[in-house]
């Protein structure tokens, strides 16, 4: 098992460990933003009502964030949960928080300059739905080499296939020219 995939089950085993700890006391949803990253737990059955306790969340250098503890249920008191375990559910946000921030530092945006012009252009014409031999086609080589290419970008970006790969590439702002 590589890092990333090592750190992804890490954050998503907190934010797991986020909603759990939530639901101990009523709340369906755990609702978290930083700066640098969103996480949503949400309810599968789409009800409304309650309220929330949303915890900001300041941790050094320059993230910012806040934990929203969301409840349904109209018959919990949480002036009173925030008397009785308002600094419990700091904490649980807080540790979020480093597990989150962790890893988006782990793993930063790669720059425009970590893939080449070719696989730029390969991620671009996946991107339009062509299949590998037909961005070979297209750029004038063969369809391994397109291949090649692609297995090149999607190792880059820490993606898991070309599809995310090209999601990636747009999150991050990369772009290839199609000429």
């Amino acid at each position: 098992m590589n890092q990333t995939t090592t750190d992804y089950r890490n954050l998503i085993e907190a934010g797991r460990d986020l909603h759990r700890y939530a639901t101990r006391f009523g709340f369906d949803r755990v609702a978290y933003v930083q700066s640098m990253g969103t996480y949503l737990s949400d309810r599968a059955d789409g009800a409304t009502g309650g309220g929330a306790v949303t915890t900001p969340l300041h941790s050094p250098p320059r993230v910012v964030g806040i934990v929203s503890w969301l409840t349904s249920d109209p018959s919990v008191n949480l002036q009173a949960l925030v008397e009785r375990k308002g600094s419990d559910l700091e904490m649980h946000g807080r540790r979020f928080l480093q597990i989150a921030k962790d890893f988006s530092h782990a793993h930063q945006s790669p720059s425009a300059d970590a893939l080449t012009p070719r696989e730029l252009e390969c991620l671009r014409w996946t991107a339009l739905g062509k299949t590998t031999d037909e961005i070979g086609e297209l750029i004038s080589r063969s369809g391994e080499t397109a291949r090649f290419h692609l297995k090149s970008a999607i190792r880059k970006l820490g993606a898991n296939n070309r599809i995310h790969a090209v999601a990636r590439a747009s999150y991050y702002g990369l772009r290839g020219d199609v000429s």
